[in-house]
């Protein structure tokens, strides 16, 4: 497999650009021997982490117009269609807007039977897990509001102190992991601390 950088219909294996707001790089995968036809194709960008804090790293498929989130997840895979030898792309890095993907205005509340309440609010619609981890790291609890997927807004789950098993759990902290990722695959987690008693 071939990766190359286009711009203006020239082939280059690097393009290094100064300068603040939008910045976009075409890029052209190709793929000649029939082996390769047909079985998943796998780009990876390495060290991501040293794009500047606050800029938004995309992948653009330019056949599918599908937009991937590189911070999320730095591999992008593809199953080329019958006779496709090579297909094109756009990597486009922005600013970071303030509508990005965030879990704000957590609240953790004991209820009289002893669960509980935990509040928060989701900046944008996404598919949202919630697990219960030991003080020895070890997760004990999985749980599965909304049905995974939540709007934007502000939200609400409850944890009764019960294992995956529904057999309630010994009294200990215990840690409250919220992720939530959206639609372009942005992601967000926050940890909440619950002391529970009996």
């Amino acid at each position: 497999m071939k990766l190359s950088i286009l711009q203006a219909g020239q082939s280059f294996a690097v393009d290094v650009r100064r300068g603040a707001g939008k910045q976009t790089w075409e890029l052209l995968a190709e793929w000649d021997s029939m082996e390769e036809a047909n079985t998943p194709v796998v780009l990876t960008f390495g060290n991501v982490a040293s794009v500047p804090r606050g800029t938004a790293l995309w992948l653009v498929d330019q056949n599918t117009g599908r937009r991937h989130y590189l911070r999320a997840t730095a591999v992008y895979r593809f199953v080329p269609a019958q006779g496709e030898r090579s297909r094109q792309f756009q990597v486009v890095a922005e600013p970071e807007t303030s509508s990005s993907l965030r879990i704000t205005s957590v609240s953790a509340t004991r209820t009289r039977g002893g669960a509980f309440n935990v509040n928060f609010h989701l900046t944008r619609p996404a598919a949202v897990s919630a697990e219960v981890i030991s003080a020895s790291g070890k997760p004990v609890a999985r749980l599965n509001p909304f049905g995974g997927r939540a709007v934007e807004g502000t939200q609400s789950l409850t944890w009764r102190g019960v294992d995956d098993s529904g057999i309630a759990l010994p009294a200990g902290v215990y840690l409250l992991r919220l992720q939530a990722t959206d639609e372009e695959g942005r992601q967000t987690r926050v940890n909440i601390p619950l002391v529970l008693t009996r």
